[in-house]
């Protein structure tokens, strides 16, 4: 559905939050921007587009910040894809702001993003997900920084980790990237996260759109596509709360993404003749042995706490032999000696070993 005389929304002409919600976006709003930027250049168009699919519980929140973002040129689209749990009437809720959304069913977030973009008239471009929301302000900051440098096409931030109460979990700082930051998946944030990424519409027009055939890994294919062409320009500043929930991608554990994350960097190593392959692909091998280290000393601890001591001890042992070193040092010495002997026993040793000032492998 099209919208083509869209009001500017204010905290006052939007609907009443439900019951409960405070703060922000619920109850406060970002100050509206003056028609011109710092530089007297009117604001460029920004069109979000919003991919859901029965997150209708999460869903008013990332409309309304985005809505309240007080910025003078928004184009705001919704694809649902055919959701059944009260998505749609949180749409029509908001739909007199809603420059076009549509419901129908889609392969995925990768294809709504798609449509979102096909359907986008402005100049920067950014998408966010039906779960996380924006910061006061993320737009503002984003247009400026885009928009005062010819040589900057594509910028990314900051972004707060949360749960689905808003308590905060971690901060993903976005950083310096680089393609060979990029191409090494295994390391902890490798990707600057999606939420805090904002680009010119020209880039989609230079390199297309999301590769629809990927669920896992399709923003890290799509910033090694973009990296070979701009460079990112990193803006320290937290753009957006990204939540992480069981029904989330990310909710759903960091090894259901590996598996699309090689085949995806493997295209970008380039030559299999060149060295730089081999080193790749050798830290790549050694990755996946510091995550199976990281599993069997975390079943260890599940299967003692269930009193499964000869399963507790397999996984101990397991986690031994893919690293010696983190298994001691994650507290395997503690464990196995609480499984071998049980806990009174396993008491004793402890205390004979602080009276000899050697604690250090002992954390279980």
């Amino acid at each position: 559905m099209d919208n083509l005389g869209i009001p500017f929304p204010t905290l006052a002409s939007l609907p009443s939050p439900p019951a409960g919600k405070r703060g922000w976006p619920w109850t406060e709003e970002t100050p509206p921007l003056p028609a011109t930027m710092p530089d007297g250049r009117p604001w460029p168009k920004f069109t979000i587009v919003t991919p859901n699919y029965n997150f209708a519980e999460l869903l008013e929140k990332t409309i309304r910040s985005i809505l309240l973002q007080g910025y003078p040129n928004l184009e705001y689209i919704v694809i649902d894809g055919g959701s059944t749990d009260g998505s749609v009437e949180v749409i029509r809720k908001y739909e007199k702001w809603i420059a076009r959304w549509v419901s129908e069913r889609d392969s995925g977030s990768e294809e709504a993003i798609n449509k979102g973009f096909r359907a986008a008239t402005g100049h920067l471009l950014a998408w966010l997900a039906s779960d996380d929301c924006y910061t006061p302000g993320a737009l503002r900051i984003a247009a400026w920084e885009l928009s005062k440098r010819p040589d900057c096409f594509i910028i990314n931030g900051d972004v707060k980790m949360t749960d689905l109460e808003g308590n905060c979990l971690r901060m993903e700082r976005g950083g310096r990237v680089t393609l060979d930051r990029l191409l090494r998946y295994w390391n902890e944030s490798f990707t600057p996260p999606a939420p805090g990424i904002f680009f010119l519409r020209s880039i989609v027009d230079e390199i297309g759109v999301l590769d629809p055939k990927l669920s896992r890994a399709s923003d890290y294919e799509y910033w090694l596509r973009i990296i070979q062409k701009h460079p990112f320009h990193n803006v320290p500043h937290v753009f957006a709360e990204y939540c992480v929930h069981p029904a989330s991608k990310t909710g759903q554990g960091w090894d259901s993404f590996f598996p699309e994350w090689l085949a995806v960097g493997r295209s970008y190593w380039g030559s299999a003749w060149h060295w730089r392959y081999w080193q790749l692909w050798i830290e790549s091998v050694l990755s996946r042995w510091w995550r199976l280290r990281n599993r069997w000393l975390t079943a260890s601890y599940e299967a003692f706490s269930k009193g499964r001591r000869l399963r507790c001890l397999m996984c101990l042992l397991l986690a031994f032999l893919f690293s010696p070193g983190y298994a001691i040092g994650g507290g395997g010495c503690g464990l196995t000696l609480r499984a071998l002997i049980g806990e009174k026993n396993a008491e004793q040793v402890k205390k004979w070993l602080r009276s000899r000032k050697w604690y250090g492998c002992w954390r279980a």
